[in-house]
């Protein structure tokens, strides 16, 4: 089992609302987004604050890998990435205020604050390449061409979240030294789910980062090597429609968001009246 020394599904100083068993924030916006950035802003701990984006697919994959579940419901600030995790909390828990609050722009936000802020951004993942063009993306679109971000690949991993083979342990190491070099206030890490989790919780006592956030594709999107959603479809909560449009591919992991989790939304409901 991953051992993480943070925080728990219990912790009362968070506003959780527990969606198949996985703590997800509930709030307004602007109140997750204070979190969130104090958890960049306060002093380092020995275990950086860790940030995840629960969509359906990740929270009903967590039902069967319990590794998972239980760095779900380990992290400091869990935000409610998906329509569907909304609409599944209103379902268990009808008086709960919670709001979708789509990952990628969510990201984004942050690092528009780390620019205000002089703090510093590190982008691990994507796909080749991917993170190049992304730093150099995110400071055009800040405006400040003096924002400390950099960005690199990082190495191919299995499921598990560990490298594949020995040539990728190597860069796994050289990735660790460079972001321990570089000392970030916010690590951006996007292997996709669940590689990216379960690599940040092997290493968050491994590596000098105020907090560490999941991103999915975000890093890609930003690069501008998938075409960005309009803007209405991540308001509105329909990027899964548009990812299916633009990556058929995705078909099977769109189909456990939109078929597969409400149906344990509901087994789950009615078997625990």
């Amino acid at each position: 089992m991953t051992k993480i020394n943070k925080n728990s599904i219990s912790n009362t100083a968070r506003n959780i609302v527990p969606v198949l068993g996985i703590g997800i924030d509930s709030g307004l916006r602007g109140e997750v987004l204070n979190r969130a950035w104090s958890l960049i802003s306060t002093e380092r701990e020995a275990v950086p604050s860790l940030i995840v984006t629960p969509n359906p697919e990740i929270v009903s994959r967590a039902q069967s890998d319990h590794e998972l579940a239980y760095i779900l419901n380990s992290a400091d600030l869990a935000v409610p990435d998906g329509i569907g995790i909304v609409a599944a909390a209103w379902v268990l828990h009808p008086n709960s205020m919670m709001v979708r609050i789509p990952g990628r722009l969510f990201a984004e936000e942050l690092v528009k604050l780390c620019s205000k802020h002089n703090k510093k951004v590190f982008l691990l993942g994507g796909a080749p390449g991917a993170a190049e063009l992304a730093v150099k993306n995110l400071k055009n679109r800040s405006m400040n061409h003096e924002l400390r971000i950099m960005g690199i690949e990082g190495p191919r991993l299995s499921m598990d979240g560990k490298p594949v083979d020995e040539v990728q342990e190597q860069i796994e190491k050289e990735v660790v030294r460079s972001i321990n070099d570089f000392k970030p206030d916010l690590l951006l890490v996007g292997f996709g789910a669940p590689k990216q989790e379960k690599w940040l919780a092997r290493h968050l006592g491994k590596i000098n980062v105020s907090a560490a956030m999941v991103v999915g594709g975000m890093i890609d999107y930003t690069a501008g090597i998938l075409p960005l959603p309009p803007r209405a479809f991540s308001e509105l909560g329909f990027e899964w429609l548009w990812r299916l449009i633009t990556q058929p591919a995705r078909l099977g992991r769109i189909l456990t968001a939109v078929v597969v989790f409400p149906c344990q939304v509901l087994f789950w409901k009615f078997n625990n009246r």
